[in-house]
């Protein structure tokens, strides 16, 4: 993805960025300096014509109060004027159009994403699985979290009409979320292992895989009677899987609970809370912003005009 490796190297989030609206100011300042500046050439040809006139009119024996020759300089002068202010006029009219189909095409969208992927973190905390790209149909197919404007936007042309430093941020955020999804693999082995060995020492278990429980372990939820959090269990005889069972609603929820202290865990809540959210609400205010901004340029420039 374009910029990640930069984004590796150069964590946009902790270095002092420019801020949206910076940026956007920065380039109607450009624009607004184009326009003073023929502005102010059109000034001093208003200024310079008549000075002109005024000297060389004698020399070459006409008299600076010729009617035809004041009214062709009039002309002159007035058709100048009026071509600058027009394109004065025209290039803030351009500039506020693009603003906005920027909006539309590009930051509306990503917007609307941002929220949604929030909404949904905030109902199913720390998810198993994230989804990232595919259609906005699939965003909570099997109650799933998708994140996927993004993963357009990158591949297409509108991704040259993002600032860097904007596009640095979301490949560097898309990157927190992948490497959430490897950590919350392996931490799921390591407490998959812990558990399996506590019920075997413990004479309740042969074998088993499929740990489903990280999750749990995460939000510190042992709620209501718990008796499998492995998908494939092999307790060895029918009298041993009547104990587990029976054993299971309270000692399962101890053994979980106790796996909170694991470094895996504290390492993936802290990457959660402290990168992940955090990073989205960041994103989320500054396109916020942009279209905040966007929207006074326009109705100011729809006022104007």
């Amino acid at each position: 993805m374009i910029g990640l490796l930069v984004a590796k190297l150069n964590n946009p989030f902790r270095e002092p960025l420019p801020f949206a609206i910076r940026y956007l100011l920065a380039t109607n300042r450009f624009a607004r300096a184009v326009a003073a500046f023929f502005v102010l050439v059109g000034a001093l040809l208003v200024f310079l014509i008549p000075l002109l006139l005024f000297f060389l009119l004698p020399a070459i024996r006409f008299s600076v109060l010729d009617a035809t020759m004041a009214g062709f300089a009039g002309v002159l002068i007035g058709a100048g004027i009026s071509a600058l202010i027009s394109y004065s006029l025209q290039l803030d009219q351009f500039k506020a159009q693009a603003l906005r189909s920027k909006k539309e095409r590009i930051y509306r969208p990503l917007y609307e994403d941002l929220i949604a992927f929030a909404t949904a973190l905030s109902d199913n905390p720390y998810p198993w699985s994230l989804v990232l790209g595919g259609a906005p149909t699939e965003r909570q197919r099997g109650g799933v979290p998708s994140f996927y404007i993004w993963n357009e936007i990158s591949t297409d042309a509108r991704l040259l009409e993002m600032p860097k430093w904007l596009t640095l941020a979301f490949d560097f955020f898309v990157e927190e979320l992948f490497e959430y999804g490897r950590r919350y693999a392996e931490c799921s082995a390591t407490l998959e292992s812990a558990l399996v060995t506590s019920l075997v020492d413990r004479g309740l278990l042969q074998e088993a895989n499929g740990f489903s429980a990280t999750t749990l372990v995460l939000r510190g939820d042992f709620h209501g009677p718990i008796v499998s959090v492995l998908s494939y269990m092999n307790h060895g005889s029918p009298e041993v899987g009547q104990r587990y069972a029976a054993e299971a609603p309270e000692l399962l929820p101890e053994l979980l609970n106790s796996y909170s202290e694991f470094n895996c865990v504290k390492e993936l809540r802290a990457l959660y809370q402290t990168r992940i959210l955090v990073h989205l609400r960041w994103l989320t205010q500054e396109i916020e912003k942009v279209m905040m901004f966007i929207d006074i340029k326009y109705e100011s420039q729809d006022r104007y005009l």
